[in-house]
C-alpha cells in the first residue's frame, strides 16, 4: 500500500528545480505545477509512518521544533490502523504556515484565486483504495465526501467498476446527533488578517447550524492569547443544564476568555469572561 502511494506521487520535476525571486520572509510563492516532486528541494513534501502515544506521557515528549510534526502522530486508541501519511505545501515559501513569537503570521494570506483547489499533479485515481469516514460521521458528511471525489473525477461505490470506495470507520458508534451529550467546532484559526469579521461570521453561523430544539444551549467561546491570536469555540448541548459549567472553558493561566451562552437565538446570551478578559478590556480603556 505505501509503495502504491508513492508510486503516485510525482518522483522528477517536470523542468528545473530553481525558482527564481523567492521572496521567502514576505510573501508565499506558489510551487509551480512542474516543480512538485518529492525529490525537490523546493517543494515540501513530507511523507512517512504515524506513531502513536498517550496523550499524556512524562517519558516521550510531544513534537515540536518542525511545524508539520504534528501531522504524523496519533492517540494510541488509533495504532491499529498503522496509517502511512503525505503531507503536502503546495508553497515553495514553507513559512507561509508558521507564525512568529506574537502569534501573527510571517508571509502574507495564501490567496488561492478562483482555483477551488490545490491540485497536485499525481495519479490520484490509483493512489488510494478507499477512504475511511470519522467515526461519527453522518450521512450529510458522506454526500460531501463524495461529492468533493466527484470533482476529481473519481467515480465512488461498491462496484469492481468504481474507482474508490467510502467505508465507516471500524470505531464508528451512533452518530453525534443520537449519543452525545455536546457537539463542538472550532474556527477562525487562519484569520490571517486578524480582523474581526470572520470570528462574528463563525459565530452567525454557529448560532444557526443547528435545531435549537435538539440542541437548547449553545456557548461560544472567544479565546485570545498573545502566542496564538483568537479564535472561536463552539459548544451545542442537548440539555437545558449543560454539563460543563460556563467558566470550565479555556485555560485560565494564559489564556483571556470570554463565553456567550444563549439558551435562544434571538435573546440576549448570558456573558462570562475569566481575569485575564477582565484585564485585558480595562488596559484598552485606559
Amino acid at each position: 500500500m505505501v509503495g502504491q502511494l508513492l508510486q503516485a506521487l510525482p518522483s522528477r520535476p517536470g523542468a528545473p528545480s530553481k525558482v527564481e525571486g523567492s521572496t521567502f520572509k514576505h510573501e508565499p510563492t506558489e510551487t509551480p505545477v512542474w516543480n512538485l516532486s518529492y525529490t525537490t528541494d523546493g517543494c515540501n513534501i513530507q511523507f512517512g509512518a504515524c506513531k502513536y502515544q498517550k496523550d499524556v506521557d512524562p517519558v516521550v515528549g510531544q513534537p515540536a521544533g518542525w511545524t508539520s510534526a504534528i501531522a504524523f502522530f496519533k492517540g494510541e486508541d488509533f495504532d491499529d490502523e498503522m496509517e502511512f501519511r503525505v503531507l503536502i505545501n503546495p508553497y515553495f515559501d514553507n513559512l507561509s504556515i508558521e507564525s512568529a513569537a506574537d502569534g501573527t503570521p510571517q508571509t502574507a494570506c495564501p490567496d488561492p484565486g478562483e482555483n477551488k483547489y490545490r491540485k497536485l499533479p499525481a495519479g490520484t485515481k490509483w493512489m488510494t483504495n478507499r477512504v475511511v469516514l470519522a467515526p461519527n460521521a453522518t450521512e450529510d458528511e458522506r454526500h460531501t465526501v463524495e461529492g468533493w471525489l466527484e470533482d476529481f473525477g473519481l467515480e465512488t461505490g461498491s462496484s469492481p467498476d468504481s474507482d474508490i470506495e467510502v467505508i465507516e470507520s471500524t470505531d464508528t458508534g451512533s452518530t453525534l446527533e443520537e449519543n452525545y451529550e455536546y457537539a463542538a467546532e472550532i474556527a477562525g484559526l487562519a484569520n490571517y488578517e486578524g480582523s474581526a469579521e470572520p470570528l462574528e461570521e463563525a459565530m452567525e453561523r454557529f448560532l444557526t447550524k443547528r435545531d435549537w430544539e435538539e440542541w437548547p444551549v449553545v456557548d461560544l467561546v472567544e479565546i485570545n492569547s498573545d502566542n496564538a491570536g483568537t479564535f472561536i469555540e463552539a459548544y451545542w448541548h442537548r440539555s437545558e443544564d449543560p454539563i460543563f459549567d460556563i467558566s470550565a472553558y479555556g485555560h485560565d493561566d494564559f489564556q483571556r476568555v470570554w463565553v456567550r451562552r444563549f439558551n435562544d437565538p434571538t435573546e440576549e446570551p448570558i456573558l462570562w469572561k475569566n481575569t485575564l478578559a477582565e484585564e485585558f478590556e480595562e488596559g484598552e480603556e485606559e
